[in-house]
């Protein structure tokens, strides 16, 4: 927040008679990026990979209900276990924040 504060809200595009929101816009994406990216990047790759194992889970089990409730089950599990990954990646990669 004060990296952003700092950085986006500049004079120049505070200006009334010449707004810049889009820029003041942009300017924060990149500072989330700056900040929050690792965490998105392996977000979306892990939860990927697990909603994948998932979709063929439930393909295969096909009308059969038992095997459906253990892809769930393994589903759920599989989500705890990138909840963990994720904190230990982000803990390695952005120790300066915690």
């Amino acid at each position: 927040m004060n990296d952003m504060a700092a950085n986006c809200f500049k004079d120049k595009w505070m200006d009334d008679s010449m707004p810049n929101p889009h820029q003041i816009e942009m300017c924060q994406q990149r500072m989330q990026n700056r900040h929050m990216g690792v965490f998105y990047r392996n977000l979306v790759n892990v939860r990927e990979s697990n909603r994948y194992k998932y979709q063929d889970c439930v393909v295969s089990a096909g009308n059969n209900m038992e095997k459906a409730v253990f892809c769930v089950r393994d589903y759920l599990t599989g989500i705890d276990a990138d909840n963990v990954t994720l904190k230990a990646t982000v803990e390695e990669k952005c120790s300066k924040y915690f």
